[in-house]
């Protein structure tokens, strides 16, 4: 077994996120990392790409969920994310950070919530 740790950064996203009034109006930008621990073995003994984590299907999976539609909370959109990594990779586990920049701007560069779940086996 070859665990390795599949990394995308900073995807950008336009989202309709948070709970204050002007937040439910406004669009506003997120980055969103990832990181997917993925058994590649297969992937390195056959160089087929369906056998690890696509970064396309990482970024595209990441932009489909943001662009669902309005979440207030950045905790329930980045368990969102995470859930949607599991489904659509073979990941055996994800970390997903969420990072928003206009709340809170006055004070900090930005704010965020980072999740960890992993595959569960039925």
């Amino acid at each position: 077994m070859a665990l390795d740790k599949v990394m995308v950064r900073a995807i950008r996203v336009d989202a309709s996120i948070g709970t204050l009034s002007w937040e439910k109006h406004e669009l506003q930008p997120v980055q969103v990392d990832v990181d997917a621990v993925v058994d590649t073995e297969a992937l390195l003994g056959s160089g087929d790409l369906t056998k690890g984590v696509d970064f396309s299907i990482v970024i595209q999976t990441v932009r489909d969920v943001v662009t669902q539609g309005h979440v207030e909370l950045v905790e329930v959109l980045a368990d969102r994310i995470a859930s949607a990594l599991l489904a659509a990779t073979p990941a055996r586990s994800v970390r997903v950070e969420v990072r928003k920049y206009k709340a809170c701007a006055e004070y900090a560069s930005h704010v965020g919530v980072e999740v960890h779940r992993e595959r569960t086996h039925g």
